[in-house]
């Protein structure tokens, strides 16, 4: 009987709790890493507003090394924080894929042999080894990737607000824009994704069968029946896979530019009325600071928007491995 998302969600959060110490410490060296992201444009700001100026002197010069040098340095630790934080979520989800696959192997020795008269070796093996490792991705995108980006993302947005309220109030309405993007996106994905892993676990049954039965197929001269049949299957997976393309790189990549661009444009907007009205100060340093944070933002949101969608594949071959 087939898993709901909620059953399935719920036997992976059991895995994910035997990892919980590597999870924590993952987290923290996550958000050490967002915060030393988000001084380092601060740095650059500070240069340009209080160091860069006409008839610099040998002492502002020396400033504005000793700055660089500490944007330097900021960069090179949150590098670090970040590389500890992705080897630690790794080692956690080879971990998560290294009892799943002993608990999948061992819940197959244990089943009677009429089990095995009803479902090909083939689609057997492919849980064993294919589902187990898209799951070991699932943790992968969830954790690793998904995470960090959403702590960083997050941080951003809060920054936004906190150095320029203005400018993040009128990035607001960007935010339905995106949900919608997130909603079609994720939608089409899971749709491809579940058809393509379908059909993988049936090509992988086919290839296993005819490999087993190669003599009886060669003695009743079936060879381009089977050929046909396994080019049906095979072509099938292929046009799935390029329609699914497809939709990664409109709805996922494009869409996405497409609103950061428009996120720019407002950038530029609420700098220019600055300027004009005086309701509130802005400098080239701010704009740095503003356009360098709304960047990584959005591009961190797209980051997401994209690894969400492949989580309903990963979805899809724990759902079966739990069956």
């Amino acid at each position: 009987m087939a898993n709901t998302d909620k059953q399935v969600r719920n036997l992976l959060k059991n895995y994910a709790l035997n990892e919980k110490t590597s999870f924590i410490k993952g987290f923290v060296l996550s958000l050490l890493n967002t915060i030393l992201q988000l001084l380092s444009p601060l740095i650059i700001g500070y240069i340009i507003n209080n160091l860069l100026k006409k008839g610099i002197t040998s002492d502002d010069f020396a400033n504005i090394i000793k700055y660089l040098i500490l944007y330097f340095l900021v960069n090179m630790i949150a590098s670090f924080f970040l590389n500890r934080a992705f080897i630690t979520f790794q080692i956690a989800s080879n971990d998560i894929a290294y009892q799943m696959q002993n608990d999948v192997y061992n819940k197959v020795n244990s089943f009677p042999i009429a089990y095995f008269d009803n479902l090909p070796a083939g689609k057997i093996s492919s849980r064993i080894t294919n589902d187990t490792n898209k799951v070991k991705m699932l943790f992968k995108l969830i954790i690793t990737d998904i995470t960090t980006s959403m702590i960083l993302a997050v941080g951003l947005g809060i920054t936004i607000f906190i150095t320029n309220p203005i400018a993040g109030l009128m990035l607001i309405p960007l935010a339905p824009i995106i949900y919608i993007i997130y909603k079609s996106y994720t939608s089409y994905t899971r749709k491809y994704t579940g058809e393509i892993r379908k059909n993988t676990s049936e090509i992988n049954a086919q290839i296993n069968e005819y490999i087993q039965n190669m003599e009886v197929i060669q003695v009743f001269n079936k060879e381009d029946y089977i050929k046909d049949k396994f080019d049906e299957t095979n072509n099938h997976i292929f046009s799935l896979s390029s329609e699914l393309a497809k939709i990664r790189s409109y709805s996922g990549y494009r869409a996405m530019d497409i609103v950061s661009y428009l996120a720019s444009l407002i950038i530029l907007v609420y700098f220019g009325l600055g300027q004009i009205t005086d309701y509130y100060s802005v400098s080239i340093g701010s704009l740095y600071v503003i356009f360098e944070y709304t960047s990584r933002l959005f591009n961190e949101i797209r980051f997401i928007i994209m690894r969400v969608g492949e989580v309903n594949e990963s979805m899809a071959s724990a759902s079966h491995i739990f069956e």
